[in-house]
């Protein structure tokens, strides 16, 4: 808020002023009457006698004058006073719709015109100030609002571009930075790094016995209970088909293959259940393990040992994790075991 600055503004002192318009009262009378009598009385005698009522005409109308003067200097100093008060009242009160009227004094009502119009073009432009901030104001309100819709939809596209609109796991554009960056923090930490490469078996004979619809069912059931399967560290990507990949960060090959076995184990009776309403639903699933650095040394062969692994347990019969170890050797390892 404009304020003005008014530190070195001081009411007049009236005692001095007081004092020498009383003592100009008071000695113009005599000075103008002892004049008049010397003067006088150094001419004819005839003039002589008019001293004494000149002298008083004199006095009288010193008196007069005087007293016109007195009133006259209290008078403007008594409005000099009430802008003086007018002027520390804006400046403490930071306020500019008050008004001052003085109307008995011109030379002072003059300045006050023009404190009056200038205080009024001050509140008008605060006025427009505050108008300003408002509109600003709500116009940071939109932005911000827009920012945040802004980035809402930019994580949308961020979600949808990364993950499977079916199962909503990963899908295998966004996998390739995320096995990128585990295989990169593993080899920062020292920490092992494994990955399970799984396919639902003889799924193409579940969409030729109950319809493509059904088949996409059974993926969605799949993929949830990968979800449900997994730490929370673990990433579960939709690798495409009926195949998915596992990517377990901090795991050896021991601890993996378990992993492979729980889900191995559980699958079954968990889509069966989830699907019981269809007759004779019955999904198995293959495995196949691989882990970082012992079978690969990139991204790329770890996803290519991992998907050979596979391959061995679906040519081995099925149902089966296969692990594959250092220098291409493979363990196979039946899934009842």
């Amino acid at each position: 808020m404009t304020k003005l600055i008014l530190s070195s503004l001081q009411k007049p002192n009236k005692k001095p002023i007081a004092r020498a318009v009383f003592l100009f009262a008071a000695l113009t009378p005599l000075i103008g009457q002892l004049a008049l009598v010397f003067s006088l009385t150094k001419s004819a005698g005839a003039l002589a006698s008019y001293a004494p009522p000149l002298a008083a005409l004199l006095s009288l109308a010193g008196i007069s004058f005087a007293i016109w003067a007195a009133s006259t200097i209290f008078r403007v100093l008594g409005a000099i006073e009430r802008v003086s008060d007018h002027l520390k009242k804006i400046k403490t009160s930071g306020r500019f719709d008050d008004r001052l009227e003085i109307k008995n004094t011109p030379c002072v009502s003059t300045l006050v015109d023009e404190i009056n119009s200038f205080t009024s073009r001050i509140e008008e432009k605060e006025q427009e100030l505050k108008e300003k901030a408002v509109i600003i104001a709500e116009r940071e309100e939109q932005n911000a609002m827009l920012w945040l819709e802004i980035e809402h939809n930019l994580n949308l596209a961020k979600e949808d571009a990364e993950t499977d609109p079916l199962t909503g796991l990963f899908n295998r554009k966004s996998m390739v930075a995320k096995l990128e960056k585990a295989m990169m923090d593993a080899q920062m930490s020292g920490r092992p790094l494994s990955v399970l490469m799984a396919d639902l078996d003889h799924f193409k004979r579940v969409n030729d016995t109950y319809g493509h619809q059904i088949g996409d069912e059974v993926l969605k059931v799949f993929a949830n209970f990968l979800k449900h399967a997994i730490r929370g560290d673990d990433l579960a990507v939709r690798y495409g088909g009926e195949e998915f990949l596992v990517i377990l960060p901090s795991t050896s090959a021991k601890l993996a293959i378990q992993v492979a076995k729980r889900i191995n184990k559980q699958l079954p009776d968990f889509i069966a259940e989830e699907l019981a309403h269809i007759d004779d639903l019955r999904c198995t699933v293959s495995i196949g393990v691989a882990d970082y650095p012992a079978c690969a040394q990139n991204k790329d062969e770890l996803i290519a040992t991992a998907d050979s692994a596979l391959y061995e347990a679906k040519q081995a019969g099925r149902d089966l994790i296969v692990y594959s170890g250092d220098m291409g050797c493979h363990d196979n390892v039946p899934a009842n075991t």
